[in-house]
């Protein structure tokens, strides 16, 4: 996946949109953190741009 970005719909403070940067080649990784935790049932994501074509590793980590 190209230069791109990636949009959590939702931060807990703001309640705004929060856009993260993706990873620029498919071996590497990119980590995102949100800060603070946010506690919900469901996310959203939208992808904004992308390099030839969508494509998306996503994982959800939470702790107790």
């Amino acid at each position: 996946m190209g230069l791109g970005h990636m949009e959590v719909v939702l931060t807990i403070l703001l309640w705004a949109p929060t856009v993260f940067q993706t990873n620029v080649d498919s071996p590497q990784t990119r980590h995102n953190y949100v800060e603070p935790p946010v506690l919900g049932r469901f996310v959203r994501l939208h992808v904004l741009e992308w390099h030839s074509q969508p494509s998306m590793r996503f994982e959800l980590l939470g702790c107790q």
